[in-house]
C-alpha cells in the first residue's frame, strides 16, 4: 500500500503503467497540475478495500483515468470522498463501469468542458452529457449529493440550463436504482403477501409519480406543462368551434328553466338573456376550476345526442380531468423551481 500523508505536489503526479496491489491511499494531498493514471491497474488481494482513496485532498488541474482499470474483486475501484477536482478528463471508455466509483462527498468545479475555436478566440463549451455520464457510474448506492454539488457549481459558472439537465438526469437516475432495488426485492424468496403488496403499492406509487413529472420535468422544467396545457386548451377551443361550424347537436343550455325538449332545436327558443356558447370561454372555464366565467354552468354536453355522449366523454376524461393533472403539476414544480436550492 502506497500513502501520501499531508503532500503537496507543485506540479503532476503520474503512476502511467503501474499496477498497483491493495490500495493506494492520498490524504491532504494538495497536486497543483494533473493526477494522471494513465494505464495504471488496480487490484485487490482479497480484503475488498479500494483501489484508490483520495480524502480530504485537492487536484489542481484534472484526473486523467485513461486505460486504467481494476480487477473484478475490487468492490469500489475509486473513491474520491470529500475530494476537490478541478476537472475531469475526457477519456470516458477509460472510467470504471457503474458502481465502481466513489464519489459522494466528492466538490467539483467543473467536470468537463469542450474547447471549440472561433476566429481569434476559445470558447469553453460545458459538456453536458459527459458529466452525466460520469455521475451516473458513482455507486454502488445513490447519492444526489455529487450531483446537486455538480450543478451548483455549474450553475454558479452561468451555466443554469446545463445546471438542470444534471437535476432532471439525477431524479432519471434515482428512478431507475429505485426501480431495480423493488425489482430485486420482490424476487426474494421468503416474502410474506404483506410485503409484497406493500412493496408493489411503492413501485406503483413511483410509477405515477414519475408519469406526472414527466411532463415538468421532474418539477424543474415546468415551462414544459404549461405548454402541455395550453396545447389542451388550444385543442377544446378547436373542437368547440367545429362544433359551433357543423351546427351539431353537441350543448345543451344546462339551466333546468330553459332546458329543451328532445324533439326541439337546442340551439333556438333560449330567453334572449341566455349567454351566448363562446368556444374560448368555454374551454377556459371548464379547464381551470378557479375560474367563474358562467358558461360551464350554463352549457353542457347533451346527452340525448350520441355527438354529445362523445363529447362529453372527452370534456370530462381529457380536457377537465387530465387538464387539472397538468395544473397541479404544474404548480408543484413552480413551488419547487422556487424553493428548491440545486
Amino acid at each position: 500500500m502506497g500513502s501520501l500523508v499531508d503532500v503537496q505536489i507543485d506540479g503532476s503526479l503520474r503512476l502511467c503503467n503501474s499496477r498497483i496491489d491493495r490500495k493506494i491511499r492520498k490524504t491532504n494531498a494538495r497536486i497543483g497540475g494533473d493526477v494522471d493514471l494513465w494505464g495504471a491497474e488496480f487490484q485487490d488481494i482479497g480484503d475488498m478495500e479500494n483501489g484508490l482513496i483520495c480524502t480530504n485532498c485537492e487536484i489542481g488541474e484534472k484526473l486523467v483515468l485513461s486505460e486504467s482499470r481494476c480487477d473484478d474483486n475490487t468492490r469500489i475501484a475509486l473513491d474520491y470522498s470529500r475530494m476537490r477536482i478541478l476537472q475531469f478528463g475526457r477519456d470516458t471508455a477509460s472510467w470504471p463501469r457503474e458502481n465502481r466509483i466513489s464519489l459522494e462527498g466528492t466538490t467539483f468545479e467543473a467536470f468537463a468542458f469542450i474547447q471549440r475555436q472561433k476566429p481569434g478566440q476559445t470558447l469553453n463549451v460545458f459538456d453536458t452529457d459527459l458529466t452525466i455520464g460520469i455521475l451516473k457510474r458513482n455507486g454502488p448506492g445513490f447519492y444526489r449529493q455529487p450531483w446537486r454539488q455538480a450543478a451548483q457549481s455549474i450553475r454558479q459558472k452561468g451555466y443554469g440550463e446545463e445546471a438542470l439537465e444534471i437535476m432532471v438526469a439525477m431524479e432519471k437516475e434515482a428512478s431507475k436504482v429505485e426501480t431495480e432495488q423493488h425489482r430485486s426485492r420482490l424476487a426474494e424468496s421468503g416474502l410474506t403477501f404483506g410485503e409484497r403488496l406493500s412493496l408493489s403499492r411503492r413501485r406503483l406509487r413511483r410509477a405515477i409519480s414519475n408519469g406526472l413529472w414527466w411532463f415538468a420535468g421532474y418539477g424543474y422544467r415546468p415551462e414544459k406543462t404549461l405548454w402541455r396545457l395550453l396545447a389542451l386548451l388550444a385543442l377544446n377551443i378547436g373542437i368547440n368551434t367545429a362544433i359551433l361550424y357543423w351546427k351539431l347537436d353537441t350543448f345543451v343550455p344546462a339551466s333546468e328553466e330553459v332546458y329543451l325538449h328532445e324533439d326541439q332545436d337546442p340551439w333556438r327558443g333560449t330567453p334572449k338573456e341566455y349567454p351566448n356558447f363562446n368556444p374560448l370561454v368555454f374551454a377556459l372555464d371548464s379547464l381551470i376550476p378557479a375560474l367563474d366565467l358562467g358558461q360551464e354552468t350554463a352549457w353542457q354536453p347533451n346527452w340525448k345526442n350520441p355527438w354529445g355522449i362523445a363529447y362529453a366523454i372527452y370534456l370530462y376524461v381529457i380536457h377537465m380531468f387530465f387538464g387539472l393533472l397538468l395544473i397541479g403539476v404544474l404548480v408543484a414544480g413552480i413551488s419547487k423551481r422556487l424553493s428548491d436550492d440545486i
